[in-house]
């Protein structure tokens, strides 16, 4: 009898790869914020530490810690759509709720009116939301060779058939400015 193997759950990457982003942020975080001495005053008794700001206080945002980008299309295929009709290429995202990376770079970056401004009129933004991705969602990253890691965005021309540029990771402001200006 010829046994076929059981297919294995379509979002097993992407939660692997959740998982794995989720815990070396904690990590980074313990590293950067952990004692720098032995926190021991002059005569031999520990002192109070501050540790830092935690990483869910720098994640509150207007819908709990989901940082929603207002002025982006939620819908992909409206964006490429829009794409279209503009010529504006389309700039997608990817993004994750159980991201912090993501929520980071949305709040401290994309979110931000003058970087937004930059965005809206030189793109057609998008958002595309892999926190519990379909099938078809995992065939289309594999076909524009994206998802690997989040959070991502793409660079479309206005055909939207790939993409011709792509940054990886919670970039700081000025390296997701110089980024698109050279688009």
């Amino acid at each position: 009898m010829n046994q076929q193997p059981s297919p294995k759950s379509s979002s097993s990457l992407f939660t692997v790869i959740g998982l794995t982003l989720l815990l070396g942020s904690g990590g980074l975080w313990l590293w950067v914020n952990s004692p720098k001495d032995n926190n021991m005053d002059t005569h031999g008794q520990m002192q109070a530490v501050d540790h830092g700001t935690p990483l869910l206080g720098l994640l509150a945002t207007q819908k709990g810690n989901l940082v929603h980008l207002n002025n982006w299309n939620y819908n992909i295929t409206e964006a490429f759509a829009q794409s279209k009709e503009t010529g504006k290429p389309v700039l997608l995202m990817l993004t994750a709720d159980w991201c912090g990376p993501c929520q980071i770079l949305k709040k401290n970056v994309l979110a931000l009116p003058d970087v937004d401004k930059q965005i809206q009129e030189k793109f057609t933004p998008a958002v595309w939301d892999l926190s519990d991705p379909s099938d078809s969602d995992i065939k289309l990253a594999e076909k524009w060779g994206a998802g690997n890691a989040i959070p991502e965005i793409l660079i479309f021309d206005a055909t939207g058939d790939k993409p011709v540029k792509s940054i990886v990771g919670a970039v700081p402001r000025q390296e997701f400015e110089q980024w698109i200006k050279g688009s």
